[in-house]
């Protein structure tokens, strides 16, 4: 825009913005964005273990998971005077836009944790991707009036966990107090679930 133009965008929006009219933009649009939901997982557990001698054990797990959640998202969005009057009458309209998912499905984790000696433990734990089923509904409405959702914008009737990997390490020293040092290192491979996430 020219300085002119400049001029008289800050002039429709005189309301809109503090009184640095240089540094702030006038408000074109309110937008409101609301999320609720979660994912709950409910464990059964299996360990088969043995003794070597009195230094030397291991024990193997296995994990399976029972996965229920849901999500609920709304986004909002209000057109200011000064949009309007910038674009005329019926070229944005508001929009609701309000989304259900319901999520369950099955996992599995399994590991292994080893007693090398009195004084350190491994352990070690992997659980692959899971798919799980979404029933996903959505709808939009504009101006009061339902329209239909685009195709690109419907959601696969899947909900992906990705792959996971963890190691870790506890150390007891010598210490005429109990001591404990335990650390872990995990990897989730994200890139599982969409290609644009970095591999691990």
């Amino acid at each position: 825009m020219n300085n002119e133009e400049t001029k008289e965008w800050y002039r429709l929006a005189e309301n809109d913005y503090s009184s640095d009219m240089e540094s702030f933009p006038p408000i074109i649009a309110k937008n409101f964005i609301e999320s609720d939901g979660s994912l709950n997982s409910y464990s059964f557990l299996m360990n088969w273990g043995m003794s070597v001698n009195e230094e030397f054990s291991y024990s193997l797990g296995l994990e399976l998971k029972v996965y229920d959640g849901k999500h609920d998202l709304e986004t909002r969005i209000h057109w200011t005077e000064t949009a309007r009057e910038r674009t005329g009458s019926g070229v944005l309209p508001d929009s609701l836009y309000k989304s259900k998912n319901e999520i369950d499905g099955l996992g599995v984790r399994f590991g292994i944790t080893s007693q090398v000696n009195q004084r350190v433990r491994l352990g070690f734990a992997f659980s692959p991707k899971t798919v799980l089923n979404s029933k996903y509904r959505a709808s939009i409405v504009h101006n009061d009036v339902a329209v239909n959702i685009p195709e690109d914008w419907v959601f696969p009737d899947e909900y992906m966990l990705p792959s996971n990997l963890r190691f870790g390490v506890l150390f007891k020293p010598r210490n005429p107090f109990r001591t404990n040092f335990h650390t872990d290192l995990e990897f989730v491979n994200y890139s599982e679930i969409n290609r644009f996430y970095d591999r691990w």
